[in-house]
């Protein structure tokens, strides 16, 4: 796991220093220093800033294809399956890609990826030798019930940013809770109400259930609570 140390890390470590050090005026793209698929304990950069970095676009390719040399083995080959995936579409990288260049990635990803062991290893464990949509329906079928639920939950994880759970009367000191549904039913909390204030687009946003209040991650700070109920009684004394 650890990063291969040579002039690639170096030119890498150096264009995020600088990034780090001077505002980039215009468009940025947010990149994670150490990355997410290698060191998934460090993704969430609201607990840890530091590795986070933006980055303009030409810097965020260049970065990624530093990445492809400062790895070996199966991370090597996410690193190269992360520098194809991350242009795919995106017409901000035109001026920066051209179709030789292109060639030469999708190339390089290909061979690198079947000739290395561990990856082989791994689509021979779900009983194909391809990485297309066939094979891997064949490997989703061959699971039991169970796992495939287990698969499931795992690549809700994956999509979602979590959510911030406090008390009513302490928004300060909150609590970061990847399954919000596991939470519910861990604290006895509906979970069609939690999802309701914690939907920007609500009108129950920022109100409470159950003494707890709840807003998802990259949504702002949940402003003091207000008991409106207890406003109106004292309104109508």
């Amino acid at each position: 796991m650890a990063i291969v140390q040579n002039k690639y890390s170096t030119w890498y470590f150096n264009i995020i220093s600088n990034a780090k050090n001077i505002k980039i005026p215009g468009k940025t793209e947010l990149h994670h220093i150490l990355p997410v698929s290698i060191y998934p304990e460090f993704s969430n950069l609201r607990t840890y800033r530091w590795n986070g970095v933006n980055l303009t676009f030409k810097e965020h390719y260049i970065c990624h294809r530093l990445l492809t040399k400062m790895f070996t083995g199966q991370n090597k080959s996410k690193m190269m399956y992360a520098l194809v995936r991350m242009y795919n579409g995106k017409k901000e990288y035109n001026s920066i890609l051209n179709s030789r260049i292109y060639k030469k990635i999708k190339e390089q990803y290909k061979d690198f990826h079947w000739s290395n062991k561990e990856i082989k290893k791994i689509y021979s464990n779900r009983g194909n030798q391809s990485d297309n949509f066939d094979g891997a329906q064949k490997w989703y079928n061959s699971l039991s019930k169970d796992e495939q639920k287990s698969f499931h939950k795992r690549q809700g994880e994956r999509r979602c940013k979590g959510w911030w759970i406090s008390k009513k009367t302490d928004s300060e000191n909150e609590v970061y809770v990847l399954n919000l549904r596991e939470w519910c039913d861990e604290n006895n909390v509906d979970y069609g109400r939690a999802s309701a204030i914690a939907n920007l687009k609500s009108v129950k946003y920022a109100k409470s259930t159950k003494g707890w209040r709840i807003r998802k991650d990259g949504d702002p700070k949940l402003p003091d609570f207000v008991d409106s109920r207890s406003l109106r009684y004292k309104e109508n004394m």
